[in-house]
């Protein structure tokens, strides 16, 4: 994982700790075909990758090059998420799991309206807030069929101040000729709403 480093020989065969990572942010994994000593082994063996994270996106079945391979990964659920490695060619070689690896939550926007001119000390004034879905992306389309995301609202739990507040996504569709081969799992996620400052103007009477 990235942080980790190669160290054949070693008990573990890496040095190093796993850095933490941020959700919708991709990584590089490095996957080595090795000996019971970490050695390396030079092969082109397939692997597959697979996660703890049921929607991180993988990159389909690499042939390794010279026993090694560093491929692409992008967590989408925060926590601490596991990568896993397998053969495909060679189904008796025994998978390995990395480290444990801190995915933190991506930036969420929050926005509120202006609640225009106020009248010094009548109570107090209520604002909306919205959660912004700033991206978005699909887990688990094979190869390349012709699926993609689209629409999708963002709600919070309630409108009171506080850090990790649950966001409910609901409304995403799936578009595209292939789209009737998969069934979409609406994601939980959570953000920050922090506290917005009102002006108000003084009217004399």
């Amino acid at each position: 994982m990235p942080g980790e480093s190669a160290a054949p020989g070693s008990a573990s065969g890496k040095t190093g700790s796993a850095s933490a990572q941020t959700v919708g942010t991709g990584l590089g994994v490095s996957v080595r075909a090795v000996d019971a000593q970490w050695n390396l082994i030079v092969t082109n063996d397939t692997v597959a990758l697979a996660s703890s994270d049921p929607l991180a996106q993988l990159v389909t079945p690499t042939a390794l090059t010279y026993g090694a391979a560093n491929l692409g990964v992008t967590f989408v659920t925060a926590g601490l998420q596991t990568i896993t490695a397998s053969k495909v060619t060679h189904e008796a070689i025994l998978a390995h799991t990395g480290s444990d690896t801190t995915v933190n939550p991506g930036d969420q926007t929050i926005s509120f309206a202006s609640p225009g001119y106020q009248t010094y000390g009548v109570g107090p004034i209520n604002l909306s807030a919205t959660a912004t879905i700033a991206t978005r992306s699909l887990a688990g389309v094979i190869d390349n069929d012709a699926v993609s995301l689209s629409g999708g609202t963002a709600e919070f739990d309630t409108a009171a101040v506080g850090t990790n507040k649950t966001v409910t996504v609901s409304g995403l569709t799936l578009t595209g000729s292939a789209a009737n081969s998969y069934t979409l799992t609406q994601p939980i996620l959570t953000a920050d709403i922090v506290a917005g400052s009102a002006y108000y103007r003084a009217i004399n009477q």
